[in-house]
């Protein structure tokens, strides 16, 4: 609303008697001046604003600190062992496995013992046999058919001697001879194979042991090369089998002794490293490593845990709570810099009971947060908990 303040002026007009001036009786010429425009605009704004105000918006209140607690960064103690679970096995074993398909006619049981050449599982396989006899056929008729062309050999030559048979001849009958000899060696190798997969309905073992496990049931359609039955070799002895980073594969040694712990037995026993693997499974996997064990008072299939010894210099640890996506490609934990949470970078190493190896920008005696991680922001106010 503005409000306009007008005022008139009267133009008064001189007559031809200058000796006078008086006012125009013709209709007097007005003039409409804006007057006082800002002051208007400036009271309007006014009277406006205070019709409308309103009270002072608040501010948004100031994030609140997050309650948390923290730890000490420390050394890791200068010598420490790491355990490597695994289980018991004989150094002989494994599972065995039909090379030919067929039903199972029967098998050992678990547990069973055996010794080297029994029969451990036979295969019904109806085609196997009848195989075997139509190649021995074979090889019977080429070998009456080659001895027949042989001779024939023997005559044509006889009468090409006494220029009874002409050059032809004789070539046509050695090259009939020569292609049933070809022909005949064909038919034995295809005899051995038939054979061979008969044999192959009949599962030997390969040294004396015991049943251990059973994968198929008699009468059961069995592929060619499932496994049957797995077995462990007696006599033979006792090893367990790891896996270690590249930090520790590379300081154990053929020979080496290593203490292996037997939790359910409550025994620890000795064992010597036997095989190191020369390459990883791939890129970034571990080195599988095998301990042999004293089978004396053992048994496959026990839960061990290999003791491996670990010299630590100048590392740090921090718990293990503390350390937030340790999985992941970035783990990190959060510094505690006066009132403030600062986050850093690590990389994590081994466990050492609730602790864990790190490394980055960190230093002994530094405090970490380890409760209080949920919400927590890289440098957001912090209120420790004592």
């Amino acid at each position: 609303m503005f409000a306009l303040l007008t005022f008139e002026r009267i133009v008064l007009t001189p007559t031809a008697d200058r000796d006078f001036l008086m006012p125009y009786p013709a209709p007097i010429q007005t003039r409409r001046v804006l007057a006082g425009f800002g002051l208007s605009v400036a009271l309007t704004t006014t009277l406006a604003a205070c019709s409308t105000a309103e009270p002072p918006v608040e501010s948004a209140r100031a994030t609140p600190a997050e309650r948390v607690r923290i730890a000490s960064v420390e050394p890791a103690p200068g010598a420490s062992q790491l355990a490597f679970p695994g289980t018991t096995r004989a150094s002989d074993g494994g599972d065995l496995a039909f090379q030919t398909a067929g039903r199972l006619a029967r098998r050992l049981d678990i547990g069973e013992a055996f010794e080297q050449g029994d029969v451990l599982a036979t295969l019904d396989n109806p085609r196997l046999q009848p195989g075997v006899d139509a190649a021995r056929q074979r090889v019977e008729q080429l070998l009456q058919q080659r001895r027949q062309a042989e001779r024939d050999l023997a005559r044509v030559q006889a009468l090409g001697d006494r220029n009874a048979a002409t050059t032809e001849e004789v070539e046509q009958v050695r090259s009939r001879l020569a292609a049933l000899k070809a022909a005949e060696a064909a038919a034995r190798a295809q005899q051995v194979e038939a054979e061979q997969l008969l044999g192959e309905s009949r599962m030997t073992a390969p040294y004396a042991g015991t049943v251990t496990r059973s994968y198929v049931d008699p009468g059961e359609f069995v592929p060619a090369g499932t496994a049957v039955l797995a077995v462990a070799g007696s006599g033979s002895r006792l090893e367990i089998e790891i896996v270690l980073p590249e930090s520790l594969i590379l300081s154990r040694q053929p020979g080496e002794s290593i203490p292996v712990r037997l939790p359910l037995l409550d025994r620890t026993v000795q064992g010597q490293v036997v095989e190191i693997a020369n390459a990883a499974a791939g890129a970034g996997r571990l080195f599988p490593l095998v301990v042999s064990l004293p089978a004396a008072t053992l048994r496959a299939g026990l839960t061990a845990e290999v003791v491996i010894p670990v010299a630590r210099q100048d590392e740090l640890t921090v718990p293990l709570r503390a350390v937030v996506d340790p999985g992941s490609h970035e783990p990190h934990v959060y510094r505690l810099a006066g009132d403030r949470a600062e986050r850093v970078a690590v990389r994590v190493g081994d466990l050492l009971g609730e602790r864990i190896v790190v490394s980055g920008a960190l230093q002994a005696g530094d405090s970490v947060i380890t409760a209080g991680l949920t919400r927590l922001i890289d440098g957001q106010t912090v209120d420790v908990l004592r």
